[in-house]
Formats: C-alpha cells, sequence, structure tokens
C-alpha cells in the first residue's frame, strides 16, 4: 500500500498538465484499486496500539478503524473505482475527461496525507536510529516532502 501512496504523491500533481494516462500509469492505477479494495477489510482486521498495548480484538479494532481511517478510505475507494472505469472505457468520454474524474484524483491524493499525519509513529523511527545527522536528514526530507505536496495546490 506504501507504494501506491507513491505512486498517488508522484502522478497527481502531474495530472494538472492534462494528457492521456500512460499505459504504466493505467496499470498501476488498476493494481491499485485492487490493493485498496482489499485494504478495507484487512484494516478491520488489523491491531493497533493503544497505548503501551496491541488491541487485537476484532470489535474494538473494528471500533478504531471506523473512527479514524475508514472514511478516507471509503471516500479514495470511490474515487479509485471512478478512475478505474474511467481507464476500461466504463464511463463515457466526456466524464472520464472532465472534472469528476480530476476531482476524484484529488481525492486519492488526500489519503496520501496519512504519511504526514503518521507523526506519532515517525516519532518511534526518530528514536531507533543512532545517528543524528540521519535523523537530521530524514526529518528535512520529511518536511520538504510536506512543502512539496502543498505547492501542487
Amino acid at each position: 500500500a506504501s507504494g501506491f501512496i507513491l505512486v498517488d504523491l508522484l502522478w497527481v500533481p502531474l495530472q494538472a498538465f492534462a494528457g492521456p494516462m500512460p499505459r504504466p500509469m493505467q496499470a498501476a492505477a488498476i493494481c491499485g484499486t485492487l490493493v485498496w479494495t482489499a485494504n478495507i477489510p484487512i484494516s478491520f482486521l488489523s491491531g493497533f496500539n493503544h497505548g503501551a498495548t496491541v488491541e487485537l480484538r476484532p470489535a474494538f479494532t473494528a471500533r478504531n478503524y471506523l473512527r479514524s481511517w475508514f472514511a478516507l478510505d471509503l471516500l479514495a475507494l470511490i474515487a479509485d473505482s471512478a478512475v478505474f472505469c474511467a481507464i476500461v472505457g466504463a464511463l463515457p468520454a466526456s466524464v472520464a475527461t472532465g472534472d469528476i474524474v480530476a476531482k476524484f484524483t484529488l481525492v486519492r491524493f488526500v489519503r496520501a496525507l496519512r504519511l504526514v499525519f503518521a507523526g506519532s509513529s515517525l516519532s518511534h523511527l526518530w528514536e531507533l536510529i543512532r545517528s543524528e545527522r540521519w535523523v537530521i536528514l530524514l526529518r528535512l526530507l520529511q518536511r520538504v516532502s510536506l512543502i512539496l505536496i502543498l505547492s501542487h495546490f
């Protein structure tokens, strides 16, 4: 799933320069739709950190997912489905090239902002890195990435 987030981070800003989607990007979009479709049921079963413990009980895991990322994932899945339908030709040409698919693509980009909100899990990563130089470099890279993401809109 992280690879498809990176694809969205790279491809969505490039779609501002309207043009046909290249075949490799069409294949990546179709694979991404399949991955994100599978991600929703998997997320209902994936544990999460709750304080100092890992919560694995299905009811609590489902409740946590419904309260956190479910709405964004569902909206992004609808966006992926619209892009998928545009690729396979299930949408009329006027819709496939119009504003609707472009707005759905923007929703896919919002999903990538999940990386920005992963700050608490990134703070644990900083503690594992022993070199101060690498910590500074990675934090700088994180901030530059955020600036690049925000400057596209």
